[in-house]
């Protein structure tokens, strides 16, 4: 696994103090994850996309459809900074990419999501965009914290000039979002809000990528019940978007999709929490025999599907078992708190393709006619396991067996 460090720090002693006044429960976490803290950097690659999350463009409606497409949308990124993955530094080629607003826009979304994420315990899972009827678009960049007691919105920025360690160009990004405070649509937006965390990240040619927090406070409470019900939402509609890419006419899949409309439908989740997902017969689902062997997996615990990128590139895509149980189990407790630890690994993938979407050239031959599928397996494959439990790996043509 390829670790970032990022730099953080209180952008000044007035936010510092601000951040003392405003969050006091909050304070004494942040002023423990100072200085240099280690991320995953695939991780804050992804999150550096995340502002691509759009319900009406049918690729970008949630993180699994970005994380497909990463690379390509991270080129940009890529093209005017260089990740060290001996010092674990993220530095830019140039001095100043300022006039490229695409970078900096990326550079502050992943600098923020990815720091928040890690001091507070949150995965992939937890920053999915979703709506719910009457209620403002929860966007990407919102989700609960601290037992669904707050709602936590981040303001992200982000810059590039000749040397971090000074204020520079943030000094700007800090003036814009203390400004946005004091207007009067941001006000009511944001009213039931507890915490707004402004975050500007800053990349230069030498030193680790910063992060400068910053505050604008949050002006409301929010409903502790209700932010129960809007994090199990993002959770299980993440679940659901990848399950349905996994398998998308079976039991579970159509069962939690059908799960999610209810749980949007009323007002307390509290009837269907433990309710078990069941199939027309009335039965609980179970990852049967049958369901495993018909799938793409890892060692029969990662579950998954293998998809054809190009003439000699796939890509895996899977879930842990364990997973499937509890989102089948509905116990809502269990699924707000699962998470994995962010990890890579070089494994063998037992693969399936449909026959006719099957590349000649990415196979050599080296499968199994099973009907209308193939198989085939796919050795010393690099494995990424993210923070929520979604796993990952591009398979090249050389990794096939028979």
């Amino acid at each position: 696994m390829k670790n970032l460090i990022l730099d953080v720090d209180f952008y000044d002693q007035s936010e510092k103090n601000l951040f003392g006044k405003n969050f006091p429960e909050e304070f004494q976490l942040f002023e423990q994850n100072l200085g240099q803290i280690s991320l995953s950097y695939e991780e804050f690659r992804t999150y550096s996309q995340f502002r691509h999350q759009n319900a009406k463009i049918s690729c970008f409606k949630s993180y699994l459809d970005i994380e497909q497409k990463v690379n390509q949308l991270a080129g940009t990124l890529e093209s005017y900074l260089t990740f060290d993955d001996i010092d674990n530094k993220l530095y830019s080629k140039y001095s100043d990419n300022n006039e490229i607003n695409e970078v900096s826009e990326q550079l502050g979304v992943g600098g923020i999501l990815a720091y928040l994420s890690n001091i507070y315990g949150l995965t992939h899972a937890d920053w999915q965009k979703i709506d719910i009827t009457g209620y403002k678009d929860f966007d990407f960049d919102s989700t609960s914290i601290n037992g669904f007691s707050k709602i936590l919105v981040t303001e992200a920025k982000g810059t590039v000039q000749t040397d971090n360690s000074l204020k520079g160009n943030a000094s700007q990004h800090r003036t814009s979002i203390k400004e946005k405070k004091k207007d009067d649509h941001f006000k009511e937006k944001y009213k039931s809000v507890d915490l707004l965390i402004g975050g500007i990240t800053v990349a230069d040619p030498k030193n680790h990528l910063k992060l400068w927090l910053v505050d604008p406070p949050a002006f409301g409470v929010s409903n502790p019940n209700f932010n129960r019900k809007v994090q199990l939402l993002k959770r299980l509609i993440y679940y659901s978007n990848l399950i349905n890419h996994i398998s998308s006419r079976t039991y579970i899949s159509l069962s939690l999709k059908n799960r999610i409309e209810a749980l949007k439908a009323i007002i307390s989740i509290e009837p269907l929490d433990g309710l078990l997902l069941i199939n027309g017969r009335g039965q609980k689902l179970s990852l049967s025999e049958t369901f495993v062997n018909s799938h793409s997996h890892i060692g029969r615990s990662i579950i998954g599907r293998v998809t054809l990128l190009s003439e000699n590139r796939a890509v895996f895509m899977g879930l842990e078992d364990d997973y499937f149980a509890k989102l089948i189990e509905q116990n809502f407790d269990k699924v707000l708190s699962m998470k994995s630890v962010p990890r890579s690994f070089n494994t063998t993938i037992n693969c399936f393709l449909p026959l006719n979407k099957a590349s000649d050239k990415f196979t050599s031959g080296k499968y199994t006619e099973l009907g209308k599928r193939i198989f085939f397996l796919a050795d010393n494959v690099e494995v990424v396991c993210t923070s929520s439990g979604f796993h990952y790996g591009i398979i090249n043509s050389s990794n096939v067996r028979r």
